[in-house]
């Protein structure tokens, strides 16, 4: 059985860079498998600017320290 999955966008107006230039940010996310009720399964996996959720959806795999039947990993 797969993990179930998700993804989204999150809007951020108004973020001001420390050059002084202010942008609307959108921030793109995908998950991998189910949040446990009190959350202690969760992984936030961070990735490099321009990265793509595949490349590190990847550590998510089953079997493996991130497996999504054990964790909720978000990317």
């Amino acid at each position: 059985m797969s993990a179930p999955a998700s993804h989204g966008t999150f809007r951020i107006p108004g973020v001001t860079t420390q050059a002084g230039v202010t942008l609307d940010v959108e921030l793109s996310w995908r998950t991998r498998g189910r949040r446990s009720r009190s959350g202690d399964n969760t992984i936030l996996v961070l990735t490099s600017y321009a990265a793509q959720h595949d490349e590190a959806l990847a550590l998510a795999t089953p079997g493996g320290a991130t497996a999504p039947a054990d964790h909720f990993v978000i990317a």
